[in-house]
């Protein structure tokens, strides 16, 4: 192969020079192209490492993914691994593209910033050697065309023949002298000229063709450079001054042909012009024209160049012929004559001493001539040398710079690659594990474990009725019927059947009424129909049905208010008996689930749930239950000897004949059990805890939610099914209902008010007939208590006995519940209290 310094010359060298530097200059972009590469490969990794890190910083400040020890659930460790694999990823990337800045692009920049600039550098410095070589070879030309100049000036004057001195002196004409000495003096300014500009013209990179093109330049850069005056004039200077600064900028405006407006070039064209002494410097020592900061004046023969109209023309005017002939005609005009003749010959003689004097000296010229050459000839030697030199030395070092920018580029490919191949097999090591730690959770039990977790974590509670008195509105405005009111504000069975035993006396009529309907289809399976969940797309189109037949209902208005309510009560049960039994358990539940106070009331949920925090016993339940108002007792074990029947439990075979129950015990624990757990089941949709229904907590209690504790509800549930349980709870009811009675026929018998537990009035308990003033109509409160005097000092009629209210106030407290009003009937059901009252339904004791 043929080496670099064998490889880039040309006759010129500048040919070569200018090839060698596009072709390094082409290397030198090929390792910024290729660093940039590099550079952006780095970026690209390291983006993705901040990117990575700053996902998993929000994922782990994130509070949707944080949760109590023990109750995160199993998905959260999916996350988890995704989250320690970015983080992995990211320090691997992080990694990574130190790795790449260490071992592949610090060299690279390294090198680029160590060479680069050198390289430049001795290109520049060859460029000024060319240049310099250039104008010492435009020098060593004008010396020798200035050497033969000189000899043929030479030969020319010693060959002339001395002129003769006329001999008419009257006649001799001295301004022809001065003309002609101008016209040489001229001729040898043009003669210098012509010598020193050959056309074309290298000024700086700018070459003229022609003396006009270059005129037409140098005088527009006189004209239009901004000069100033100096301050202190100085003999043999000229007073117009101009910057450095303000010449390059006429010379950017001007835009002269074949100029780059760079710095080097408008350096170049300006140091021409003082070559060719079109500038002087106003410091002797300035030899250098810079850009900035130096000080020039024109010269004369810039000035004389950009002013001379053509090299040809005359420059002075043809002397005109005079008539010599004079005649003198007096003595002062002889006397002119001679001052005439003498002041000729002075004029004569010091012309010709002056020619003399001014005589140029040939020999002497040529010898500096001769000097001069050969002293620019060994410049320009040593100029070839030093550029020869430089340009060898320059290739070969470019050689080895092209051999390391070759091997550079395949060794940091190299490098680069196995780097990100190392990467890309940590990373798939890493998402191998990440796949290997995601398939171990993705499992079914784990699917079911996180759902039960949310479940418990986020769950509020379950189905509740509405609260508000609006939920409590009576379906029936103008009589006041509320089919939903509580249990001990119901008419009940003792009202209405003759003879009723004491286990159904207190029990609630629509209650009795409606598990005679369900029962009454024994061919049904009314325990599948138990077990459905709540439908309440259902029950609310039956809700809709009842309330349409209470709303519609018209019982007699001169019947007694108990009265009315069982013809409405009548009305619903015929709906019920016309439709499909599912209507009529659908509704029962729905009925039970929306009372003001549920079965068991919500003062004894708390009672109830705490016996099955520890341990207890059979009595236990007993006792608490045995402590609710008789209408509540007495429909909850309705409502269990009903379950017993739809589930085939053990029941009582006189229950709603007579107060003689018999048990017989048939079903174990476990059976009992097994029941409770399928009533109180909640993994259907809509489904509802039976217990729920017939016990409740407070709703304002649990207006955050509440959640139903299953275990305690399936103890409880089973115990109450027990047969012995209901016994003792019958026995229970039993006697407090013989109390109830043996103190209502007291009460009847002695004529004596018993004190009651406050009541509270409603709109239904206050009679329109009863005469009062607006005064004490004003105080009475619809929500006000009133208690029944403790002492009758005259006993009188029940029926006569009305109680009065007492003041609270002096000021009336208006209330829209104090109407409308209704007449008082018979038994006193206006005074019946709602479930604060543990008092049931009035006895009518009738005696023989």
């Amino acid at each position: 192969m043929q080496p670099f310094a064998n490889s880039y010359w040309t006759p010129d060298y500048i040919t070569g020079l200018q090839n060698l530097q596009s072709h390094t200059y082409t290397s030198l972009h090929q390792l910024h192209d290729f660093r940039k590469l590099i550079f952006n490969y780095l970026k690209y990794f390291h983006s993705n490492s901040e990117y990575l890190s700053k996902t998993s910083n929000e994922l782990a400040s994130s509070d949707s993914f944080k949760g109590k020890v023990g109750e995160i659930p199993k998905y959260h460790s999916c996350i988890e691994i995704f989250k320690n694999e970015m983080m992995g990823e990211s320090t691997t990337l992080l990694q990574l593209a130190s790795n790449i800045d260490k071992f592949v692009l610090d060299d690279l920049t390294k090198y680029l910033k160590h060479h680069e600039p050198n390289i430049k550098k001795e290109f520049s410095r060859l460029e000024e050697l060319y240049e310099e070589y250039i104008a010492l070879s435009q020098k060593l030309e004008k010396s020798k065309s200035k050497y033969f100049d000189e000899l043929r000036l030479r030969e020319s004057s010693h060959d002339s023949a001395p002129v003769q001195q006329q001999e008419d002196e009257d006649d001799y004409d001295y301004s022809d002298d001065e003309s002609y000495s101008e016209e040489d003096s001229q001729s040898s300014v043009r003669r210098d000229m012509s010598v020193d500009l050959q056309f074309p013209l290298h000024v700086g990179t700018v070459i003229f063709e022609t003396m006009e093109n270059f005129q037409v330049i140098l005088a527009q850069l006189i004209a239009e450079t901004p000069t100033v005056k100096r301050k202190i004039p100085i003999p043999g200077y000229k007073n117009d001054l101009f910057a450095s600064e303000s010449l390059c900028e006429v010379v950017n405006e001007l835009r002269i042909e074949g100029m780059k407006p760079t710095r080097s070039n408008l350096e170049k064209f300006g140091q021409s012009l003082v070559s060719l002494k079109l500038l002087n410097p106003t410091n002797i020592f300035q030899k250098r024209f810079k850009s900035e900061g130096v000080w020039f004046e024109w010269s004369d023969l810039a000035l004389h160049v950009s002013q001379i109209q053509n090299e040809f023309e005359p420059s002075t005017p043809i002397k005109q012929s005079t008539n010599p002939g004079r005649k003198v005609s007096s003595p002062s005009s002889k006397f002119m004559s001679d001052m005439a003749e003498t002041t000729t010959r002075f004029n004569s003689m010091f012309n010709n001493v002056k020619s003399s004097l001014l005589k140029k000296n040939y020999e002497e010229v040529v010898s500096e001539i001769i000097d001069q050459y050969n002293e620019q000839i060994l410049e320009l030697q040593e100029l070839v040398y030093l550029l020869q030199r430089g340009f060898s030395d320059l290739a070969q070092f470019l050689e080895k710079f092209e051999s390391t920018k070759i091997q550079i580029i395949y060794t940091s490919s190299a490098k680069l690659s196995q780097i990100i191949q190392k990467f890309h097999l940590q990373q798939f090591n890493q998402i191998q594990a990440c796949g290997r730690g995601i398939a171990e959770l993705n499992k079914k039990q784990n699917y079911d474990h996180d759902l039960i977790s949310h479940l418990n974590n986020s769950d509020t509670g379950i189905l509740f009725p509405l609260a508000g008195e609006t939920a409590f509105s009576p379906q029936s405005l103008k009589y006041q019927y509320d089919l939903y009111e509580d249990i001990s504000s119901q008419v009940s069975s003792g009202q209405v059947i003759n003879d009723c035993p004491l286990s159904l006396f207190s029990v609630s009529l629509i209650i009795h009424r409606l598990r005679q309907v369900i029962e009454s289809h024994k061919d049904k399976d009314l325990k599948s129909i138990w077990l459905q969940p709540l439908d309440l797309q259902s029950a609310w189109k039956i809700k809709q049905n009842v309330t349409r037949i209470v709303s519609q209902c018209s019982p007699p208005l001169d019947e007694s208010v108990k009265d009315q309510k069982v013809h409405i009560i009548d009305k619903v049960i015929e709906y019920f008996e016309d439709s499909k039994v599912d209507e009529a358990i659908m509704f029962f539940k729905s009925w039970l689930f929306e009372l003001k106070d549920s079965i068991i009331p919500f003062t004894a949920f708390d009672s109830v749930t705490n016996l099955y925090n520890g341990e207890h016993s059979d009595t236990d339940l007993v006792k608490v239950l045995s402590s609710l108002p008789r209408c509540n007792l007495a429909c909850l074990l309705s409502i269990t000897e009903h379950l017993s029947v739809a589930f085939s439990l053990d029941i009582f075979q006189n229950y709603g004949i007579s107060d003689e129950l018999n048990e017989n015990p048939a079903k174990n624990f476990s059976e009992l059990t097994n029941v409770s757990k399928q009533l109180n089941n909640t993994d259907a949709i809509g489904s509802l805890p039976f217990v729920h229904f017939i016990m409740r907590p407070s709703s304002g209690k649990h207006k955050s939610g509440f959640k139903p504790p299953l275990d305690h509800y399936i103890q409880f549930l089973a115990e109450l099914l027990k047969i012995e349980t209901r016994a003792a709870l019958f026995d229970k009811l039993i006697e407090h209902e013989t109390k109830y009675k043996q103190k209502k026929e007291s009460e009847l018998k002695t004529g004596l008010q018993f004190k009651k537990v406050p009541i509270i009035e409603t709109p239904s308990t206050r009679r329109e007939s009863e005469p009062k003033s607006d005064i004490e109509e004003g105080l009475m409160t619809p929500t006000k208590q009133k208690h029944l005097d403790l002492k009758a000092p005259n006993p009188i009629s029940t029926d006569a006995f009305t109680l009065r209210p007492f003041k609270t106030k002096s000021t009336p407290l208006p209330s829209p519940r104090s109407s409308p009003k209704h007449d008082l009937k018979e038994n006193g059901d206006e005074n019946r209290s709602r479930s604060s009252s543990v008092l049931g339904g009035s006895i009518d004791v009738h005696f023989d």
